[in-house]
């Protein structure tokens, strides 16, 4: 059972950092291969900012998956607290110095 915590802990910690990554690399590739003018040519219409303030010009599909990723960023964010405080509180991760707590959900009094 511990096993399988620790895997699925990892598991959930691991597509939040993956999540993360995309969205960065997303913004990159944006700013490095989309037009500085708008092209109706392609269908590059749509005004997109990206790294820090410098103007793209995308697709419809670029701007749903720039504010698909957008809104779903701060949701992974919580997710991903929330996973590191349950690894911290049933032992799948621990904090450098201390021992994990033998009896969980117990407060020992110093």
């Amino acid at each position: 059972m511990v096993t399988f915590r620790k895997v699925l802990i990892l598991s959930v910690a691991g597509l939040c950092a993956l999540g993360f990554f995309l969205a960065a690399d997303l913004d990159f590739w944006n700013y490095n291969h989309l037009p500085k003018v708008p092209d109706e040519n392609t269908g590059h219409i749509h005004r997109m900012v990206v790294s820090h303030g410098s103007v793209r010009f995308g697709t419809d599909h670029d701007v749903r998956l720039k504010q698909l990723i957008h809104n779903g960023t701060p949701v992974a964010g919580i997710i991903f607290l929330l996973d590191l405080l349950i690894g911290l509180h049933v032992g799948v991760f621990h904090i450098r110095g201390q021992k994990p707590m033998e009896n969980k959900g117990t407060i020992k009094p110093s």
